[in-house]
C-alpha cells in the first residue's frame, strides 16, 4: 500500500499553514499594540504639557462654579428681599411683583440645577481625568451640591 506522507496536501496544506501562521502574527501584534498602549498611557499623563492643561482645566471648571455660587446667593438675597419687603401673603403683594418673585424662584431653581450638574462632572474629572494633578490648596477636589 502506498502511502505518501507529503504534508503540503490535505486539509492542512501549505496555504492552510500560512493562513494559521498569519492569523497567530495578527494576534501577536494586536496584544503587543494593547500592551504598548497600556503602559504609554501612564506617560502621556505625566508629560508636563499635559499636567499643566489638566491643572488649567481644573482651575477654570472651579472659577465657574465660584461664579455659579455668587449668582445663586444673589438671587436667593433677591428671593429674601421680596418677602422682606411685600410680606408672607403673597396676595397682597402690588400688581406683578409675585410673578416677578415666581420668574426669579424659577430662575435660582434652574442656576441651582445647572450649578449641580457642573458639580457632578467637576466631582467626576477630579476621580478621573484629573487624579494626576497635584491641588493647589485653594482648589478643593470635591464640590458639595446644592440641594
Amino acid at each position: 500500500m502506498y502511502s505518501d506522507l507529503n504534508p503540503n496536501r490535505g486539509l492542512f496544506g501549505l496555504y492552510t499553514k500560512w493562513i494559521i501562521f498569519g492569523a497567530f502574527l495578527v494576534a501577536l501584534l494586536l496584544l503587543v499594540t494593547f500592551g504598548l498602549n497600556w503602559f504609554a498611557k501612564p506617560l502621556e499623563m505625566a508629560d508636563p504639557d499635559n499636567l499643566s492643561r489638566l491643572s488649567r482645566q481644573a482651575n477654570e471648571a472651579w472659577s465657574a462654579l465660584k461664579s455659579k455660587q455668587a449668582n445663586i446667593a444673589g438671587l436667593e438675597s433677591k428671593t429674601a428681599d421680596f418677602t422682606l419687603t411685600y410680606g408672607e401673603d403673597r396676595l397682597k403683594w402690588p400688581q406683578g411683583k409675585s410673578e416677578e418673585f415666581m420668574q426669579t424662584r424659577q430662575q435660582l431653581q434652574n442656576l441651582k440645577i445647572s450649578y449641580n450638574a457642573d458639580c457632578g462632572q467637576y466631582n467626576a474629572l477630579w476621580q478621573d481625568e484629573w487624579r494626576s494633578v497635584v491641588a493647589p490648596k485653594d482648589l478643593p477636589t470635591k464640590c458639595e451640591l446644592m440641594k
